[in-house]
């Protein structure tokens, strides 16, 4: 199986909608992927994600919503101030090292706590999760057992926190380090497929990260979107 996961293209954010630039990034998308390279296709219901999806698949195959796969936004509390779940200022990953990078504990942790993100991860997870055993594979621990093989194609088009939590669901880490390390850029692909080395056993593995090949054949430069400035005294987001 593949499994396809797509960022929304440049975002309008007051006008809930795309950029201009997001339109032309969406189009790029569309004219390198098209429904025939799917067999299934599933949005986020937020207008950035599913005019990203309509950009790609022109209506020639049913987008699937799921409320679920809305933007990953619950805010924590950090230092007595409210911050996005991933938005963590290295200082402080410093200090709290021991509690953030567990993969077992970290949900469990105050910073985590403070925003009940244990409940809205196991929401995702299990949509997530169910959509993987209605086509073959059923989670078991670390692994997914291959109860029906197969080599279908499922592209969901969400946001960057959502996809970064299945990423992290996938690879067996914390979410928000996926979130905080690896910037999905606007309308990027990011690609996984089973490995099938033991009976009856399937892993998960990614074949490409954020690639934007689309947005370099077209001549279309990557949107800044969801980066932070380079150095301290550039002029880009803080």
């Amino acid at each position: 199986m593949k499994i396809i996961l797509i960022r929304h293209a440049e975002p309008d954010y007051e006008h809930n909608t795309l950029t201009p630039k997001g339109f032309e990034e969406a189009k790029a998308l569309g004219d390198l992927y098209s429904a025939k390279d799917f067999d299934l296709v599933y949005s986020s219901p937020l207008p950035r994600a599913k005019l990203t999806a309509d950009a790609v698949i022109k209506g020639e195959k049913e987008i699937i919503l799921k409320d679920w796969m809305v933007e990953f936004h619950h805010p924590i509390i950090i230092d007595g101030k409210e911050e996005n779940n991933w938005d963590i200022m290295p200082s402080y990953i410093q200090k709290h090292k021991d509690e953030l990078f567990s993969l077992d504990n970290y949900l469990n942790c105050e910073t985590m706590r403070s925003g009940d993100m244990k409940k809205y991860v196991d929401e995702v997870i299990e949509g997530f999760d169910g959509i993987l055993k209605e086509n073959g594979y059923e989670r078991d621990g670390l692994n997914y057992k291959a109860v029906t093989p197969n080599e279908k194609t499922i592209v969901i088009f969400a946001h960057l926190g959502l996809n970064s939590l299945l990423i992290s669901h996938l690879i067996h880490v914390p979410y928000w380090q996926v979130a905080q390390y690896f910037c999905l850029l606007t309308s990027s692909v990011t690609t996984f497929v089973t490995e099938e080395r033991e009976d009856g056993i399937a892993q998960f593995r990614c074949l490409g990260l954020s690639d934007i090949s689309h947005l370099i054949k077209a001549g279309i430069k990557p949107s800044f979107a969801a980066r932070f400035r380079d150095t301290r005294y550039s002029n880009e987001r803080k």
